[in-house]
């Protein structure tokens, strides 16, 4: 298995073109780019950014500043920042990348805002809906893989032929309108029990 080098631009930001043709031209092949969803958007142009520069989205990280941290004793700031959480797995989702890296608090807080153990359960309680949302992602993926590899299994089982050569005759012959070609076939009644 080759080893393969992936770096992050949430330290440094600059454009990401400026940093993808870096990446490429020390050999890196992937990048973890910023948890700022917003940034990115459209999601297509920044896959054409990486594309360009022959760089894979390996994942994300959360940039958790002030007014994002899932163990706040505000329930909105945490309903808010599992919101934006969510927002970035679908950037990734998006980006093809596959890891998400997690701070569960705001970077550099230093005071408890509760016990340990009522901590715990707002993280516990902030990372359900976040891991159901991946859990949706990732399902939604493999249901559209399985369905693009059912369709291009169907196309390759489907072989061309050339049409039939059918006139009025031979299709009453071959019974083709539901009758026979007696009189019935001219009236389209049978009449026979």
């Amino acid at each position: 298995m080759a080893f393969r080098l992936s770096a992050h631009n949430w330290m440094r930001p600059e454009p990401l073109e400026v940093t993808c043709k870096r990446l490429h031209e020390c050999g890196f092949w992937g990048i973890e780019i910023m948890g700022e969803p917003d940034l990115y958007k459209p999601f297509k142009s920044t896959r054409e950014i990486l594309k360009a520069h022959k760089i894979e989205c390996w994942g994300s990280v959360t940039i958790m500043i002030k007014c994002r941290d899932l163990i706040n004793a505000d329930y909105y700031l945490r309903y808010g920042s599992i919101q934006y959480v969510k927002d970035c797995l679908t950037m990734i989702h998006e980006l093809g990348g596959t890891v998400l890296t997690l701070v569960p608090s705001e970077v550099g807080k230093i005071n408890c805002m509760a016990s340990p153990e009522v901590e715990w359960k707002w993280a516990l309680e902030s990372l359900k809906p976040i891991a159901d949302h991946a859990i949706n992602l990732l399902t939604s993926s493999i249901r559209a893989r399985k369905t693009i590899k059912h369709a291009a299994t169907l196309k390759a089982s489907i072989k061309p032929s050339p049409a039939p050569s059918v006139t009025a005759s031979t299709a009453l012959e071959a019974g083709l309108f539901g009758c026979s070609t007696s009189a019935s076939a001219v009236t389209g009644f049978s009449t026979s029990g």
